[in-house]
């Protein structure tokens, strides 16, 4: 019986017509890398970062130990971390490197109207 080969650059061209089962079958041979070069057309969900960092996904059961006001709020925070981290690709911020940009959201409570986004700003360390 002939087994079926095929290098990485067929299977790219073949990937764009290819149905979504054979897409599949490529992804797990190649890795989703090979199909997906910006990370942000890779990951489009929690379950995607995990995929991309390897780890397996933890689902809402597993903050049983909290008080149940809090276990939501921690899982959603849980769930960005790990987003935010495979978006970053390894990268992590030197927070002893002034000349090294750094985003942070800028908000203020104003009375009656919850929280306002006035913009962003780049500060130094």
């Amino acid at each position: 019986m002939k087994k079926l080969q095929i290098d990485e650059a067929k299977a790219k061209t073949l990937y764009a017509s290819a149905s979504p089962e054979i897409k599949v079958i490529f992804e797990e041979t190649f890795g989703r890398k090979t199909f997906f070069g910006k990370v942000t057309d890779r990951i489009k969900s929690y379950e995607d970062a995990c995929e991309e960092l390897g780890e397996t996904p933890i689902y809402l059961s597993a903050f049983n130990f909290l008080p149940e006001i809090d276990r939501k709020s921690q899982f959603a925070f849980h769930q960005l971390t790990i987003i935010a981290r495979a978006l970053n690709e390894g990268w992590e911020p030197d927070w002893s490197d002034s000349n090294q940009y750094k985003w942070n959201v800028y908000q203020r409570y104003k009375t009656g109207s919850g929280l306002s986004n006035h913009g962003y700003d780049n500060w130094n360390t």
